[in-house]
């Protein structure tokens, strides 16, 4: 059985989830100390956060879908820090209006924003 994320999405709102990753190697998960996981066949587990902290752990976790925070052009939302939240050891991103739009960049431009939303990427990669 794979372990699904926890995702409840409530439009405009938050999004709930918890962060599970799997790596397919050609290595059998008997007798491994991550016995415990189980994932799809072939598969090791390399990496997971049950956001049990009071906030997002920086040494893994960094603010948007990539490492230098950019949107792509048709995306009308800027990730910022403050709609990035835990509870319950849930991970939750908060979107929202803003009264005043937000300025950032996009990977050709700068220009502002009339939502922000929340967004992560893992700060190094786990394979």
């Amino acid at each position: 059985m794979i372990p699904l994320p926890c995702i409840d999405f409530k439009f405009l709102k938050t999004i709930h989830c918890i962060a599970i990753f799997w790596a397919v190697e050609a290595v059998s998960l008997c007798g491994s100390d991550n016995a415990v996981f189980e994932g799809p066949p072939g598969a090791k587990f390399v990496f997971g956060d049950e956001f049990s902290g009071a906030e997002l752990n920086q040494k893994i976790w960094g603010l948007g879908i990539n490492k230098k925070n950019l949107q792509n052009e048709a995306v009308d939302c800027i990730y910022k820090k403050e709609n990035i939240t835990l509870e319950d050891g849930h991970l939750i991103f908060t979107q929202k209006r803003e009264p005043v739009p937000v300025a950032g960049k996009t990977w050709s431009k700068e220009r502002t924003f009339t939502y922000s939303s929340g967004g992560v990427h893992t700060q190094k990669e786990y394979l």
